[in-house]
């Protein structure tokens, strides 16, 4: 296998992302995991509702998963983004800024985006005073006025 092949290719380093290359790492596959660096929940201050880690700030989190990570020869953590994908006969090539790689499988783990509606000031507060998510900040707001 070339340096720039991989088993699968997993596009995304937040919590599924980095779940699926340990996963993957594991189970002794080549893998390439794609962090653009952008993050649905970096504007929140903590990580709730994902057991051992509530309460942990979301750069921690990810920290703490790319030092485990580590530890599995076969995976391969690259700061960089995905701007195209092609089919081939044997899988996949994914483009990236900077070159292509490729893969026999992909794995899209690139999350969710929230579109906030144009309210000045809102943007400000979202993450915190603004909660986007009742699984991540319902036990926060109980009992108060949401």
């Amino acid at each position: 296998m070339r340096d720039d092949e991989y088993d699968v290719i997993v596009v995304g380093g937040g919590p599924a992302g980095l779940q699926a290359a340990l996963t993957l790492g594991r189970m002794h596959r080549a893998v390439l995991l794609l962090d653009s660096g952008r993050y649905r929940n970096d504007p929140t201050g903590h990580l709730h509702n994902f057991v051992t880690r509530d309460g942990t700030p979301p750069a921690e989190f990810r920290a703490v998963a790319h030092r485990e990570l580590a530890g599995y020869d076969t995976v391969t953590v690259r700061a960089a983004t995905a701007t195209e994908m092609t089919a081939t006969d044997g899988g996949f090539t994914v483009t990236l800024e900077d070159g292509a790689v490729a893969a026999r499988r992909v794995l899209l783990a690139t999350g969710v985006r929230d579109t906030l509606p144009d309210v000045p000031g809102l943007a400000d507060l979202f993450g915190g005073a603004v909660a986007h998510c009742p699984f991540c900040h319902g036990h926060e707001y109980a009992g108060g006025h949401v």
